[in-house]
């Protein structure tokens, strides 16, 4: 049965193959990034305005009917959406949207918030996670990614040698880095297995028995003892090799940087996250006191002991996650270039749509399999009856946080995500296109005659598209066709944004070409572009750089450095 179903498998997919050869139509395949100049004016943006209507519309159908596209939501549980930007840096209100939704089963808390707010405290568990690995480049920083964990935390070498197995970590092939993507190939730590439902399922089938402080949820679990306990640990995989989610790699990372900082993990989170961001609702380990009223269901809260805080023990708000994650995006506390780098996957999973970083989920959005990808940064956690689930989307310099809690039971937020990617997506995309047309689109002339016309960007592909490019009688835009071994009637000339010279002046784009008229590559619509960027250069100069000159955020003329020369925009003036 299943060797017919496999072989039916292969079937479906050489016919798809044979289809996709044939029928496949042609998409622009844009760079990695923003296909098109991050929007600038997005809170006066009415068709993002729109969009946050529907957004809107749509939670308010999911809490009244409790089910919808996405699947059913529950009656008990009580959220809090923010959506943030960098655009605006209003410390005051760090948000440019907020929905929260109170659940009737609220009435029965004699404690706590009345109404959930910005400023209402949930748990957000694994979240954490986020937290410890931006501290961490904070104050160790990324050149410490390949130091193995054997360096900084030795006391694992000692333990490694009693597993029940026989089969040990090499602590010394797991790096740092390693922890933070989920591939130092460890497991987790789940000292809850060994009690409750589990215990009374093995009775009798195991002879396992609580032995150290750290076999069960205990403030006795300290650091040596943690140690001790998880080194005796047999792998899951060799370090590298395939992403698991590991909350105990989030500890000994934290431990790693106690190491280096000579600091207490806790202190250097208050002293370089909390306090400078001026996060006055967010704690480590358990809400203060002062927050306790704005707490959700205190009755219901997590109780969590120092072990488990790296990776699960954060409590904050959705003002001041917003405030943080968009301190994240605009590499406030980071230099800019970290940040691109720590906002990129690190490895695959089995799955095409998603990635893992550090300690990032990505998952890349896509209407078809030749669609441009948008992808988004994603941490989520659970704790108790609390979730959480973050996302950064960098293509828009946007994110959002989603923070909930249940009477009955773990909140589900898969559906609240799916609705904001569903109904702010397309808006941002949308914004973005607009708002290019009108900066970019137009007739571009120089002194020596040579014309650029770039297109209005109303045909929603990726790119500006260069319709025309001569000086007097010659056809530059058909000399790089025929550069390209490319017909000029089936040339695509697109021009896609670049963050060189991004200084509100300048905005530097570089130009892809592509055949419209050839086939996928054997049945599959690969996307190469980025292998002939910067391909044709005459005497070093690239043939493929525009360089746009900006004033009041429209363009008003571009430079092309190979021809030397600077065309203006036709009914723009220069001031």
């Amino acid at each position: 049965m299943a060797l017919k179903a496999f072989s039916s498998v292969i079937l479906l997919s050489l016919v798809t193959k044979h289809v996709y050869a044939e029928d496949v139509p042609f998409s622009p395949c844009p760079l990695l990034g923003p296909r098109f100049p991050i929007p600038t004016q997005l809170s006066a943006s009415p068709i993002l305005q729109s969009g946050l209507k529907n957004l809107t519309d749509a939670f308010d159908d999911y809490v009244t009917s409790l089910n919808g596209t996405f699947g059913p939501t529950s009656s008990s549980t009580s959220f809090s959406v923010a959506l943030f930007s960098t655009e605006d840096t209003d410390s005051t209100q760090p948000f440019l949207y907020e929905y929260h939704h109170t659940a009737p089963s609220f009435a029965n808390e004699t404690s706590g918030t009345l109404e959930v707010d910005a400023d209402t405290v949930y748990q957000i568990g694994d979240s954490t996670t986020l937290f410890t690995t931006w501290l961490f480049l904070i104050e160790a920083g990324e050149q410490h990614w390949t130091d193995p964990v054997s360096r900084w935390v030795p006391e694992l070498l000692d333990a490694a040698n009693g597993t029940a197995s026989g089969i040990s970590v090499d602590w010394d092939d797991v790096t740092l880095g390693d922890l933070a993507a989920h591939l130092g190939g460890i497991g987790r730590y789940a000292p809850s297995n060994m009690t409750g439902e589990i215990e009374s399922l093995l009775n009798g089938l195991t002879n396992a028995t609580i032995t150290a402080p750290c076999d069960s949820i205990s403030a006795a679990c300290e650091r040596a003892d943690f140690l001790s306990y998880f080194g005796r640990r047999a792998p899951v995989f060799a370090a590298g090799t395939t992403p698991i989610f590991s909350n105990a790699g989030f500890i000994i990372l934290a431990y790693a940087l106690e190491s280096i900082t000579g600091q207490p993990y806790e202190s250097i989170l208050e002293s370089s996250i909390i306090q400078p961001l001026n996060l006055s609702r967010t704690t480590y380990l358990q809400p203060s006191t002062q927050n306790s009223t704005a707490l959700t269901y205190p009755s219901q809260s997590a109780s969590l002991n120092a072990i488990e805080g790296p990776y699960n023990g954060l409590t904050s708000s959705a003002h001041d996650m917003s405030t943080a994650l968009r301190a994240v995006l605009a590499s406030t506390l980071l230099p800019p270039s970290t940040t691109r780098r720590w906002l990129k996957p690190v490895s695959h999973t089995s799955n095409l749509v998603n990635s893992v970083g550090r300690p990032w989920e990505i998952y890349s959005l896509s209407d078809t399999p030749i669609s441009p990808v948008i992808p988004v940064y994603q941490v989520r956690g659970n704790v108790g009856l609390y979730a959480s689930h973050i996302g950064l989307v960098p293509d828009y310099n946007m994110g959002f946080v989603i923070l909930a809690a249940d009477s009955e039971g773990s909140p589900d937020l898969n559906a609240h995500a799916d609705i904001i990617a569903t109904e702010l997506i397309p808006a941002l995309e949308q914004s973005a296109i607009v708002e290019a047309s009108t900066a970019y689109a137009g007739t571009y002339v120089s002194d020596s005659n040579m014309t650029l016309v770039v297109a209005q960007a109303t045909d929603s592909s990726p790119g500006l598209s260069v319709s025309h490019f001569r000086l007097g009688d010659k056809d530059i835009r058909a000399a790089y066709a025929e550069l390209n071994s490319i017909d000029p009637e089936n040339l695509s000339f697109r021009l896609y944004p670049t963050n060189v010279g991004g200084d509100g002046k300048q905005m530097v784009f570089r130009a892809s070409f592509q055949d419209v008229s050839a086939l996928a590559d054997a049945g599959t619509p690969t996307c190469d572009t980025w292998r002939y960027i910067d391909q044709f250069q005459l005497h070093g100069v690239s043939l493929d750089e525009f360089v746009f000159e900006i004033k009041g955020g429209k363009a008003v003329g571009v430079t092309v450095p190979a021809f030397n020369a600077t065309l203006l925009k036709q009914g723009e003036r220069v001031m």
